[in-house]
């Protein structure tokens, strides 16, 4: 059996396919209303019902597709708790009307930056390529309220100019 390379992109193309097709084969009438949902490429989903009696109903549906269409099961540490109580998610912590990094992704984050500082250090890296590593680095905290941490970050770091 040969493997098949595929991107992620084509990954998520299917998945939302996939969720699409489960969405239309169960109609909308007998479906429980799902707020929003993240999805990591892990199989690790946090989604939002609007009431707890909602979320069971629509779990019971994944597991039911999931173990017809695909011989899968949901772990069973599940957990339905109250948006309040948040929640952590792929290296975040998703409050209520905030999101924030965790302890573990801003310490990466600050070993990054010293990284490239070391390595600008040494004047064997273009500044173009500084750049596209400083970028990648604070892609990480992307789409969280970090600003805070980076400012006070780097005014601690005395620039040469």
């Amino acid at each position: 059996m040969q493997r098949q390379a595929i991107t992620l992109a084509a990954l998520a193309e299917r998945r939302n396919l996939e969720l699409a097709t489960w969405k239309a084969a169960r109609g909308k009438s007998s479906r429980p209303a799902v707020a929003r949902f993240l999805n990591q490429l892990a199989g690790d989903i946090v989604w939002g019902c609007v009431s707890r009696q909602a979320a069971a109903e629509s779990v019971a549906l994944l597991a039911a597709h999931l173990a017809d269409e695909r011989a899968l099961s949901l772990k069973p540490r599940l957990r339905i708790a109250r948006s309040a109580e948040g929640t952590q998610f792929c290296g975040f912590r998703i409050r209520q009307g905030v999101i924030l990094a965790s302890r573990r992704k801003l310490a990466r984050f600050r070993a990054a930056l010293q990284r490239i500082e070391r390595v600008a250090a040494t004047g064997t890296v273009s500044e173009a390529d500084l750049q596209r590593a400083s970028e990648l680095a604070l892609a990480t905290l992307d789409g969280c309220q970090s600003l805070g941490f980076r400012q006070r970050l780097l005014a601690a770091y005395e620039f040469q100019v």
